[in-house]
């Protein structure tokens, strides 16, 4: 039907060439399936070993004269710090902490200080221990406590004698003299420095948690009020430790990645103190915190309050087991705090207890062990850093993973 639909629409002349054409076109087709039917397999075989060559060169050899890379154990947290008064005014004494950096042949990176709002002098950024603090060639943490009843007005207000409302008071914008003065103050040393504001925010102790009419939402929004107003001044060198009291409410409390540069963590093993009065190891107080922590972006961790009271058990064998573990397995943890103080008052509510006071001191000889157990290059030590004329300690130098916040 075909042909016969050609002949009718062609002339003559175009079937006239037509024709011969088709048989060239047929000799042409059969010389082609004869010859690719005879080099099938010729032609399939030379693809395999093309390909089989390809993957060899390109796949497997390029690894040629490659070791591959095997992880380092891990050797333990970038900085080691210490809380260490010799009184209960919140303040590491550096001379103190001189004589005990002697014994251990350890410097400690992070000095911290606790430092209440107020208006009195001791509520002030406390500029003298901060220069020495750097000139040590440490950072300063402060931690920064937003008391309301040691400012003036509080005689006049009950609700700021009580502690009540701190947030709302914070975003109302009562205190943005105080806040700013203090940023002006932390700018000014143009030094990376460690805040930790408002820390436990969900610890019932302290008035600005709920117990102090306080809502989680109260709380982000003033932290983030708080540190936005350090941003415009310029502020850039605070490092901000957001520092929840249980790992329940971390979820709840998160103000949000961009206001928070380190997550901190109160690890405090209380023994007999504690409400069940059993005695928790390291991993059993940790964990939970570990695992809340996987809904948040990844920040690093500090251990902000680290330590044991030798109620119930061994301090020291709980500390060097605390130290092995932290070290090697919990990779997040970049800082250790040791709670070195013995003018703790925050007794746990519902306990029997006879002292004023809890004592978190005791023997450092696990830090001096793990110390021990470092390549001299990783850390810094007294003896390198100083001489016996008690020059200067050499800065501390940057490390070649910038510090987050800075």
């Amino acid at each position: 039907n075909e042909n016969r639909i050609l002949r009718d629409r062609f002339p003559g002349l175009v079937r006239f060439f037509l024709k011969p054409a088709k048989g060239v076109y047929r000799k042409i087709g059969r010389f082609v399936f004869r010859w690719t039917r005879r080099a099938a397999l010729p032609v399939l075989l030379l693809g395999v070993l093309l390909t089989a060559f390809s993957l060899d060169r390109y796949l497997y050899r390029q690894w040629e004269g490659i070791t591959p890379g095997i992880p380092k154990p891990r050797k333990g947290p970038d900085y080691t710090g210490i809380f260490y008064p010799s009184k209960p005014d919140g303040i590491t004494d550096m001379d103190t902490l001189r004589n005990l950096e002697a014994e251990l042949q350890q410097d400690f990176d992070l000095i911290s200080h606790y430092v209440a709002w107020g208006d009195g002098p001791s509520n002030q950024m406390p500029k003298a221990l901060v220069e020495e603090v750097l000139d040590s060639g440490s950072w300063p943490m402060i931690t920064w406590e937003p008391w309301m009843n040691d400012f003036m007005r509080a005689d006049s207000s009950p609700d700021i004698q009580g502690n009540r409302r701190v947030f709302q008071r914070i975003l109302e914008g009562e205190f943005d003299g105080y806040i700013d003065r203090f940023a002006q103050d932390l700018k000014s040393f143009q030094a990376p420095i460690f805040l930790r504001f408002a820390h436990e925010f969900d610890n019932p102790a302290y008035p600005w948690s709920e117990t102090g009419g306080n809502s989680p939402a109260d709380f982000k929004q003033a932290w983030r009020y708080v540190h936005d107003r350090f941003m415009a001044l310029g502020a850039f060198n605070v490092i901000w430790v957001w520092n929840p009291f249980t790992y329940e409410n971390v979820k709840t409390y998160f103000p949000g990645e961009a206001y928070v540069d380190w997550i901190g963590v109160t690890l405090l093993n209380y023994g007999t103190l504690n409400q069940d009065g059993a005695w928790y190891d390291f991993e059993a107080l940790y964990e939970p915190f570990q695992e809340a922590f996987k809904i948040l972006p990844d920040i690093p961790v500090m251990l902000g309050e680290f330590g044991s009271l030798d109620l119930g058990g061994d301090r020291e064998l709980w500390l060097e087991d605390a130290l092995k573990h932290s070290a090697s397995e919990y990779r997040e943890i970049k800082a250790w705090v040791f709670f070195h103080s013995k003018w703790d008052r925050n007794i746990p509510a519902g306990v029997e207890y006879e002292r004023s006071y809890l004592d978190w001191t005791g023997s450092l000889k696990p830090l001096q062990e793990w110390t021990r157990s470092i390549p001299k290059s990783k850390i810094r030590r007294l003896t390198d850093t100083a001489t016996a004329k008690g020059n200067p300690y050499t800065p501390l130098e940057m490390p070649e993973d910038p510090i987050r916040g800075v």
